[in-house]
């Protein structure tokens, strides 16, 4: 008898244990050979299998394997197909991060890394914008740069008419502001249209060059001009969230906000400066930095596009030019 019940509780040890397992699924869209896949996603699944000691294990779904393209990202993570999903918020359609998407106006930010500081220990401001999700953390890229396919741009003159690549509205209004026309398309349809001559030119963080193959369909890098960054953020389903322990919460929390994203700031720079290291080592690829008088206009007209975004904000009545100083780290 004594055997039996030792055998029953353990037993039952086992399957109390297992009722704490949990595993979530993270979705992204990128190739698992994308650094953000390994050095982010990957980095991050480890922290939290770490820090509750086994009881939540991470697993990675890229590539879309729980459906395809950047655009719904944000749903999957709503809906519970995916617990946990990487979030281009200027992808995301109906613009629910006004706010965070300050980040990404043109000349708003210049050193990305200050700015994700700021932006993780100011979420009060973006609490509303997450309500429907669990923030995780949210990080901004170094400000993007311009490839161009084939046309060594000298001044603002030379990308008039230029058909680039946008991302964002964001990127859109600064495009326009040159006198260039965007074209907006998702960055994994990019290198076949600068490849076909779809567009002439992409404005991406230099990150993409790798990220992307673009050193192999473009022959320039700009440079030296205000520009904007790429804003991303991991999300997770409330449900899952709220599924779990209080101390299964505190250890996921204690490896997410400024830890996550102190982690994805860093990692996005090196491989941006990575990235432009193996462009300009790349035989006919090479950069022009733009003069100080070249670049003028170029920042001008980032400044009134800026101002723009941050005055119709204030019209909605949105905080903007609070967000921007904290984002500035004011």
């Amino acid at each position: 008898m004594r055997s039996l019940f030792a055998a029953v509780l353990a037993g039952a040890v086992i399957l109390a244990a297992s009722a704490q397992a949990t595993e979530i699924k993270l979705s992204h869209f990128m190739s698992p050979q994308h650094p953000f896949h390994g050095m982010i996603f990957e980095w991050w699944g480890d922290k939290v299998s770490e820090a509750t000691g086994g009881e939540v294990t991470v697993r990675i779904f890229p590539a879309g394997e729980l459906g395809q393209g950047p655009l719904e990202q944000y749903s999957r993570a709503i809906d519970g197909v995916a617990d946990v999903a990487f979030v281009v918020q200027a992808y995301t359609p109906g613009n629910p991060f006004p706010l965070s998407l300050i980040a990404e106006q043109p000349g708003a930010i210049q050193q990305p890394m200050k700015a994700t500081e700021a932006m993780n220990r100011a979420q009060d401001l973006f609490a509303d914008e997450y309500k429907r999700v669990k923030l995780l953390a949210t990080w901004a890229m170094p400000p993007a740069v311009l490839f161009t396919r084939d046309n060594p741009v000298q001044s603002i003159d030379d990308v008039k008419g230029l058909k680039i690549r946008a991302g964002s509205k964001e990127a859109g209004r600064l495009i326009e502001a040159w006198g260039a026309t965007p074209i907006f398309m998702p960055v994994t349809e990019v290198y076949t249209a600068m490849q076909t001559g779809v567009v002439d030119a992409v404005l991406i963080n230099a990150s993409g060059a790798a990220g992307f193959k673009l050193t192999e369909v473009s022959r320039y890098m700009i440079t030296g001009f205000d520009s904007l960054p790429a804003v991303f953020t991991l999300v997770m389903n409330r449900d899952t969230y709220r599924g779990m322990s209080d101390a299964q919460k505190s250890a996921l929390d204690s490896v997410s906000g400024e830890m996550l994203a102190a982690q994805a700031s860093e990692v996005g720079n090196r491989i941006t400066l990575g990235s432009i290291k193996a462009f300009l080592g790349t035989d006919g690829r090479s950069e022009i930095q733009l003069t100080a008088e070249a670049a003028a206009p170029f920042n001008e007209a980032a400044a009134v596009v800026l101002e723009e975004a941050m005055s119709k904000l204030e019209s909605e009545g949105l905080p903007a030019r609070q967000v921007l100083a904290k984002m500035r780290g004011g």
